[in-house]
């Protein structure tokens, strides 16, 4: 199960070098934790408002939502920070990974049921595309859609020091394995902090265009 992890450890080698990308079909489902398994969840419904009342706080935005990001990574004593671009249409969900400098290191397109990457040739195999994109999943999806998703486990919303929290528990547990926490109510203009313990993972993603 560490293998699970090892992405962030090839993302910062790359932050300040450049080279030939590759293109690259990937699964998509992944192993959150031992018998804990997510498959990604399909794209959002296109308007809020179709959603039904219970599903629409924290919901994804409409579709056409385009957002950068600043994107903070820690795994052990290990940290660095990267630009993303995270685009919305009906159509399908992209992910584009910069380096601070503007070097392009990735970009992850999933169109409700496929995902492809397109990554520097340099992040090598240790680049688990499809576990980034569940972590974003994770951050910004309604919750029904997640749980539907899950195998295992489930994500909910408790009471935290945070405005909003969400954490994963496996289930008939109350270990947390992964907990998401937020400075806004409203997942898209929330600064998010995401912590997996049991590998040392932290990451925190600022909204820039709020």
């Amino acid at each position: 199960m560490k293998r699970l992890f090892l992405w962030p450890f090839s993302l910062i080698m790359l932050l300040t070098l450049g080279g030939c990308s590759q293109l690259l079909l990937r699964q998509t489902c992944v192993g959150l934790a031992t018998d804990i398994n997510y498959c990604l969840a399909p794209l959002p419904l296109q308007d809020k408002d179709q959603l039904p009342k219970d599903q629409a706080r924290g919901a994804v935005q409409p579709a056409g939502q385009s957002e950068t990001q600043k994107v903070n990574l820690q795994l052990g004593e290990t940290q660095h920070e990267l630009l993303g671009q995270m685009v919305l249409t009906p159509q399908r969900l992209t992910l584009v990974g910069l380096a601070p400098l503007g070097q392009p290191l990735f970009s992850l397109d999933y169109d409700g049921v496929r995902l492809q990457s397109e990554q520097s040739l340099l992040l090598g195999d240790e680049f688990r595309a499809e576990y980034l994109m569940a972590l974003m999943q994770l951050m910004y999806w309604p919750l029904d859609s997640i749980n539907a998703s899950l195998k295992g486990g489930a994500l909910v919303q408790e009471p935290c020091h945070a405005v909003l929290c969400r954490v994963l528990y496996p289930d008939g547990g109350k270990e947390q394995i992964l907990s998401i926490d937020y400075s806004h109510r409203d997942p898209w203009q929330a600064r998010i902090h995401l912590r997996i313990p049991a590998v040392a993972l932290s990451m925190t993603v600022t909204p820039l265009d709020s």
